[in-house]
């Protein structure tokens, strides 16, 4: 690209490659670190991005309704985040992710199937949502929060252990040579009868040959 002329493809979103099954929707946002000097002369830096992904957390074709929302009956969410140290090698231009073992993660609700803590919980405590918006007869739960640290995820389509964070090879053909990802949060929601959908933000980065 130059002068600002771009190139841009038309394609079906079912047709898109991200190696795993159950992928509702996946994007990508980066920006290269860009500055100008007094004496005008332009500094390029590594280019920092993020991808979200959103997918079901079932193996493709569930025999039942309770595969679909993972053995739970009640609204469900799980909440994890990944720490990752960042420090940037101004001599060699290059953005470094050291990763930072334990993290915290809740559960509220029940327990899905594929979730653990590998400590905790530690506390737990009532949690609830009410809203009279559509009346005053309208319906709330009461629900449980537990915090713990360190979420072990061994479902689909990508399981990870927060206490142990690796860097990822996925979306080889999006991204260029040797560009891995790196997991920063994880989310799950389940609102039974409705499907169970887990989100995923990866960081990357790009650092120029």
């Amino acid at each position: 690209m130059a002068n600002g002329v771009g190139v841009c493809t038309c394609n079906i979103a079912g047709a898109f490659d991200i190696e795993y099954d159950g992928i509702i929707s996946a994007s990508m946002t980066a920006g290269t670190d860009i500055k100008l000097t007094a004496d005008e002369i332009i500094l390029v830096g590594p280019t920092l991005g993020t991808i979200n992904i959103q997918a079901y957390p079932y193996p493709p074709h569930p025999a039942t309704n309770l595969e679909r929302t993972l053995g739970v009956r009640c609204p469900t969410k799980v909440q994890a985040q990944i720490t990752w140290v960042r420090r940037y090698d101004c001599d060699n231009n290059i953005y470094y992710f050291i990763p930072q073992r334990g993290g915290t993660a809740s559960i509220e609700g029940e327990t899905p199937a594929g979730i653990s803590f590998e400590q905790g919980p530690f506390l737990s405590y009532e949690s609830f949502s009410a809203s009279a918006s559509s009346g005053p007869a309208t319906v709330y739960l009461d629900t449980t929060h537990y915090d713990g640290f360190n979420l072990i995820y061994t479902g689909s389509p990508i399981p990870f252990e927060s206490g142990r964070p690796e860097p990822m090879n996925i979306l080889a053909s999006k991204l260029p040579a040797g560009v891995e990802l790196y997991l920063q949060s994880f989310s799950m929601d389940i609102t039974p009868p409705h499907n169970a959908t887990v989100s995923y933000s990866f960081a990357f980065v790009y650092n120029l040959p």
